[in-house]
């Protein structure tokens, strides 16, 4: 089997060479070292399968081949040596809820919640493409209050943040 590594959507290619007198293959997952748990089984009949789908985790696989279906009384080979995917899956992207016009100097932003996320990055700044930074916050809610702005355009965006040194 084919070393896996570290994939970052959770879709990635199962590969291994084929064997011999194999017409099917048995694809065995598991997030268990030693497949105590299997978290998928395969059956592919070619040298690769797409797994799809996963979350944050590592994930071992091992193959084997079959010379004729299991329930036709087919016989396997040994297992090949496990091979691990580590899926590190970017977080999502806190989406900021409509403002508009401000006719105060202050005001509440909110932003959709991101599982997992303990803490937010909020940045404020006075251009568009964020050059000129105003001000930045860390929340551990889905909310900050504005204060204290005069007049004038302001921009934010927020993100999954981790307070720094960190």
């Amino acid at each position: 089997m084919a070393a896996l590594g570290t994939n970052n959507t959770g879709t990635y290619d199962v590969i291994w060479s084929t064997v011999t007198d194999s017409v099917i293959y048995e694809l065995q997952e598991s997030l268990a070292a030693d497949f105590s748990a299997l978290t998928g089984w395969f059956w592919p009949s070619s040298g690769a399968e797409t797994v799809a789908g996963r979350s944050n985790g590592t994930y071992h696989y091992r193959v084997r081949g079959w010379n004729a279906l299991p329930e036709s009384g087919g016989f396997y080979g040994d297992w090949s040596a496990p091979q691990t995917m580590t899926v590190l899956l970017p977080p999502a992207i806190p989406i900021i809820n409509a403002v508009g016009i401000v006719h105060y100097d202050d005001f509440v932003l909110s932003w959709t919640a991101v599982a997992g996320a303990g803490l937010y990055e909020v940045e404020e700044s006075t251009s568009t493409d964020f050059s000129v930074p105003a001000a930045s916050f860390l929340s551990a809610a889905t909310q900050q209050t504005i204060a204290g702005r005069t007049d004038g355009t302001y921009y934010y965006r927020v993100r999954v943040g981790r307070p720094r040194g960190d």
